[in-house]
């Protein structure tokens, strides 16, 4: 196997015996309980020392020993889950730690040395294929070993886990970057002060009709159409100055095609300059997408902008997948007519990588904007196997509702995560359906089973709180506010 690095560590091992006992048929490992002493005892002995080379030594004798030679895959498992044991000394979730370990266990000086590394690397060790990663999520209980009712070898483990490199969308690889943002003021994100109560506030930024400008053009018979705002909405400003009105949240997040690259710029300054204090600013700003001044094909990627509460942007994320907008939606927004059997579809380039950004205040984020929270397998993938604690999804849909398309396919994903999804998305194109009342613009759903506090199958559906503009609306997550409700759809 060719790795990134010539320096082998316990997270070495850990990703060899991952993809040794993964190979193996689930009956095999189902019946791999024997205890394995001498690997137990000699594996929590060896995993204590300091230095680097004294480990590996000690864990290759214990590889090379009687047990491994007549149980291989009961003395894996065993040595798999002493390796997962000591990764729990640095692992980002503090609140299932400290019970477990105590809050004056030592850490070896290797461990220490791997921690730095996943800081400045995003991982503790990278293979061709794959990443060792700590388990998510981040900021709350990992799943259950149960929980796929099988067996599943990342779930036996509550630290480490192995992840893909790479994960596909139609066949088209897609390569995963990580990122690991820490907990500093300036260039990270500060926990809050009730982890796991997070507040949300929900921006529209376009919220009447003739706010989202449709340019639609024919190319070689396919129609293409650009999403944007009108030229005179501020829509940075727009976006501060409804967060700036209404009570602090945590988290805000804008909808998607609403926040182009030449908006996207002004919000570190006027974040920076924004008359909030420090404490009292959203830890997370989701700025929604718009399109890039850069181009592809003559085409702008559709990029989101992640930035933290000083204006210090923390990450940026390119759509993957465009959204095709069928006959009768298109006439609905006075599009042309795509024809029998056709679609128009999104202007847009694809974006070439998705980023999977650990942030030490908020856990494991992902942003999949719109089409790429139902593309397949990619995001399915991205939910088993990196298990985030945060999904933002900005959208430009006129039906955020109950049942809905966003809140189905949130619902499905929860079944292999106990992640939060949120979903941003204006109110201009809803109006400009003929809709009455005040549109919803915020839907949060929550993970299936019961989590921390989290009761299962829970989401919001959420309309402004304000009856004039700058618009924003709410939810507070384990609150015992009305909007609350239980999932019956499936």
């Amino acid at each position: 196997m060719t790795t990134n690095t010539s320096r082998r560590t316990p997270a070495t091992v850990f990703l060899e015996l991952w993809i040794y006992s993964s190979a193996e048929k689930t009956a095999a490992r189902v019946r791999a309980n024997a205890p394995c002493p001498v690997t137990h005892k000699g594996a929590r002995a060896a995993l204590a020392m300091e230095e680097l080379h004294e480990v590996m030594a000690r864990l290759a004798a214990l590889r090379d020993g009687p047990e491994f030679a007549a149980t291989p895959l009961d003395a894996s498992f065993v040595l798999m889950r002493e390796i997962d044991r000591i990764f729990g000394l640095v692992h980002p979730r503090e609140v299932v730690v400290a019970p477990t370990h105590g809050t004056h266990a030592k850490i070896p000086k290797w461990l220490r040395d791997l921690k730095q590394s996943r800081r400045e690397e995003g991982q503790y060790y990278a293979s061709e294929d794959f990443l060792v990663i700590p388990r998510g999520p981040l900021r709350r209980r990992a799943r259950d070993p149960n929980a796929s009712n099988t067996d599943s070898v990342a779930d036996r483990f509550a630290y480490l886990t192995l992840a893909p490199k790479v994960v596909f969308e139609n066949g088209r690889r897609v390569p995963v970057r990580m990122c690991v943002i820490g907990t500093d003021a300036a260039g990270g994100s500060k926990p809050g002060k009730s982890p796991g109560s997070e507040a949300v506030g929900f921006v529209p930024i376009a919220e009447q009709p003739g706010d989202v400008i449709l340019n639609c053009r024919n190319e070689h018979g396919q129609f293409l159409v650009e999403c944007g705002t009108r030229p005179d909405l501020q829509c940075a400003a727009h976006f501060m100055q409804a967060i700036e009105r209404s009570e602090p949240v945590d988290i805000a997040i804008a909808p998607e095609l609403v926040m182009p690259h030449g908006h996207a710029s002004l919000l570190p300054n006027l974040i920076a300059r924004s008359p909030a204090k420090l404490h009292a600013k959203p830890r997370l700003y989701v700025a929604g997408s718009g399109a890039t001044n850069d181009k592809e094909n003559a085409q702008s990627w559709n990029e989101g902008t992640v930035l933290n509460a000083a204006g210090c942007v923390l990450w940026t994320q390119r759509k993957v997948q465009q959204a095709g907008i069928n006959k009768d939606r298109a006439l609905q927004f006075g599009l042309p007519d795509p024809g029998p059997g056709r679609m128009v579809f999104e202007d847009n380039a694809s974006g070439d990588e998705i980023v999977v950004a650990d942030v030490g205040g908020m856990g494991r984020c992902i942003v999949l904007i719109c089409q790429d929270l139902e593309a397949k397998p990619f995001s399915g993938e991205m939910l088993k196997e990196f298990q985030p604690d945060w999904i933002f999804v900005p959208i430009l849909d006129p039906e955020l509702r109950s049942g809905g398309w966003a809140h189905r396919r949130a619902l499905a994903l929860s079944t292999d995560s106990h992640a939060r999804f949120l979903v941003s998305t204006s109110t201009a194109l809803t109006r400009a359906t003929g809709s009455t009342g005040d549109p919803c613009c915020g839907l949060a759903v929550g993970p299936q089973a019961d989590v921390d506090g989290d009761v299962g199958r829970r989401y919001a559906v959420v309309s402004s709180e304000h009856p004039d503009s700058p618009k924003l609306a709410r939810v507070k997550w384990k609150s015992a506010d009305t909007y609350w409700r239980t999932s019956t759809t499936t």
